[in-house]
């Protein structure tokens, strides 16, 4: 791993590889990735609406294997249960190909779980996104599922942790620590076996109190193995007043809705993934609302007006509240 330095962006503090990005863009295509990494700050810092998202994040599923006491599944406990249909997938990998989407971005609930994942992932691959990312716990990263994607090839592996120890580990995740360390070197060997640059390895921790103290020690474990450990704060999805909770001395400008949009397994676009309903004034589905037309649509516009003057809904304000821990 060549030499790291921190990066703050957002809600984010990075350690970051160096040779990350320059990797990617020797392999993902050259002067488009370049421009299109360019774009992403572009958009998001002058809170202009890029002409297509660059980015559509799918919330595969809302099942989860595990049960982690910061995820918004167990703070909220409103999620329906339900995976994200193969007729949805394939609307989506359509239209994201026909806007040219420059990445795609694989969340849950925990992906790994869903019966037809496989499918799901080559499907999307046939978006010829510049970035393909997938969010995992790590828990089914199998030997078959590692090369399946080493084979497809996703850009990116991102396993959260949330911990160095085991007991910090058990305590916020409630599972084996040293099982999922176990799948991530064995991707990583698999990786090298096939002599394969990518997926690259990203590890994240959730910072809150029961981890803090085991900062350094993650950094450790992680610096010469991982291309990028993200550091993230945590978003408090069950705090009812909101009112306040922004400090009013500071701007908190929010740029992600100018560049991406999020479809949740039952279809629903919505402007964020950390959104839990939509503020267009509609409620749109991809089977019937097509991403370009609500990407474009009247409702959407407004939408984001709203965000250049900071009139923001609660779970934008749970969510800008974390910002102030890095700004």
């Amino acid at each position: 791993m060549s030499k790291q330095i921190f990066e703050e962006r957002s809600t984010v503090q990075r350690l970051k590889s160096e040779g990350a990005q320059e990797l990617l863009s020797s392999l993902r295509g050259g002067v488009e990735y370049i421009q299109y990494r360019k774009d992403w700050d572009y958009y998001a810092q002058n809170r202009t609406q890029s002409e297509a998202p660059l980015q559509i994040i799918l919330v595969t599923t809302t099942h989860c294997n595990l049960s982690c006491k910061m995820c918004s599944r167990n703070q909220l406990n409103s999620y329906a249960e339900e995976h994200m249909s193969m007729n949805i997938v394939n609307a989506i990998a359509e239209q994201a190909k026909e806007l040219n989407v420059k990445s795609i971005w694989l969340t849950g609930g925990e992906t790994l779980i869903h019966p037809e994942v496989s499918a799901m992932m080559r499907k999307l691959s046939e978006v010829g996104a510049l970035d393909y990312w997938l969010v995992t716990n790590g828990i089914e990263l199998t030997h078959d599922i590692s090369e399946m994607l080493i084979d497809i090839p996703l850009t990116w592996i991102s396993v959260s942790l949330d911990a160095a120890t085991e007991e910090t580990y058990k305590e916020i995740r409630g599972s084996d620590l040293s099982m999922v360390e176990k799948n991530i070197h064995t991707f990583l060997k698999l990786r090298e076996k096939k002599k394969s640059e990518l997926p690259l390895l990203r590890v994240s921790f959730v910072e809150m109190k029961e981890n803090l103290h085991e900062k350094q020690t993650f950094i450790d474990k992680w610096e010469d193995v991982a291309d990028i450990i993200d550091f993230q704060t945590l978003i408090k999805y069950k705090e009812d007043e909101v009112d306040g909770i922004l400090d009013k001395k500071k701007k908190h400008p929010c740029g992600n809705a100018f560049r991406l949009l999020t479809v949740r397994p039952d279809g629903e676009i919505l402007p964020c993934a950390y959104s839990r309903k939509d503020r267009t004034g509609r409620r749109s589905y991809v089977l019937s609302t097509t991403l370009k037309e609500y990407w474009n649509g009247a409702g959407y516009k407004e939408f984001l007006k709203q965000i250049q003057i900071e009139n923001y809904s609660d779970d934008c304000k749970r969510c800008l509240k974390s910002f102030q821990s890095y700004s």
